[in-house]
């Protein structure tokens, strides 16, 4: 009989979880786990009693009538909702697979975000000579944003460079007020650093997209980074440089995980982890990093297929 697993996520970044749940249906074996996915796209761009009304979602399944369950943490953001999951899992009694958060006796599967955000950095101060930066955090209390300022800090002080609390500005990973925020900047008259390290690459391209508006070149007077390394930011131009969390092979760790649980074999091993990798783009400097330009030709070229699909 075909086991039954809960995933809990928040889909605002799609593209990750999407990315997450192809790794786990490409990796599990024929006819062994049914995923049953609790999904809603909670932000903090809207009211709290709609933000609270979306997660009821992660209310409704009975956990008792699954054999596992697994919380996808990056994106579910908010920290009443995050200890309602953990607690409800824990409650029930089934193996949980905690993914990028450690958590009591949970199993879990690390992603590290430091290393490949201190790769980034690095690469920024060594290879293009970047003395200034600010970094566009997500919200104060998100463990993966956190970290990845960790690797700013760290990357800066090693290179005995200074950087401060001033340096940062708190987006809640929202757009628009990212978009205002740089926009204020240039229309106050403060002088912009050398790069904008962002959280991720949602923000790196509102960034740029700012930049843009004031008439500041990118990134021949400022370069703009991101995190997470999504498709769209490849297609981006200038190409985001960013940091691949590698998700599909997250998704291949959970099901190896899983499969060991249920056949018994998975021993003291409770943790694995799954390091993030940083990758070169056009928005740093260095060009033709990824073949941007075929897969640009190749993207606009479907457009039309997917209109006639959908007409069909």
């Amino acid at each position: 009989m075909k086991k039954k697993v809960a995933v809990f996520a928040n889909g605002w970044n799609s593209e990750n979880v999407y990315k997450y749940l192809k790794g786990l249906q490409e990796y599990t074996p024929d006819h062994t786990i049914d995923y049953f996915v609790f999904l809603c796209h909670a932000t903090y761009g809207i009211t709290e009693e709609l933000r609270n009304a979306m997660n009821t979602i992660y209310t409704l399944p009975d956990l008792s009538t699954f054999d596992a369950a697994i919380i996808f943490y990056p994106g579910i953001n908010f920290e009443n909702s995050i200890e309602y999951i953990y607690d409800k899992a824990e409650k029930a009694g089934i193996p949980v697979i905690s993914i990028g958060r450690r958590y009591k006796d949970f199993y879990h599967i690390g992603i590290d975000n430091y290393v490949g955000m201190k790769e980034l950095v690095n690469h920024l101060i060594e290879e293009h000579d970047v003395k200034t930066v600010q970094y566009i955090a997500g919200s104060r209390e998100n463990f993966d944003s956190n970290e990845r300022l960790r690797a700013v800090k760290d990357a800066f002080y090693e290179h005995n460079m200074s950087f401060s609390d001033d340096d940062i500005f708190y987006s809640n990973w929202e757009l628009l007020p990212t978009t205002r925020h740089v926009m204020d900047m240039f229309e106050e008259g403060q002088k912009m650093p050398r790069a904008f390290i962002c959280a991720n690459d949602k923000l790196a391209e509102s960034v740029s997209y700012a930049l843009e508006n004031c008439n500041v070149p990118t990134p021949e007077e400022v370069i703009v980074t991101g995190f997470d390394y999504i498709d769209e930011g490849q297609l981006f131009y200038p190409s985001i440089a960013s940091v691949d969390q590698q998700y599909s092979l997250i998704g291949k760790a959970s099901t190896e995980m899983l499969v060991k649980i249920f056949d018994g074999t998975i021993g003291n091993k409770k943790e694995d982890i799954i390091q993030c990798k940083f990758c070169l783009g056009e928005s740093c400097g260095c060009q033709n990093t990824n073949n941007e330009n075929e897969r640009r030709r190749m993207y606009a070229r479907g457009v039309p297929r997917k209109n006639i699909l959908v007409d069909q």
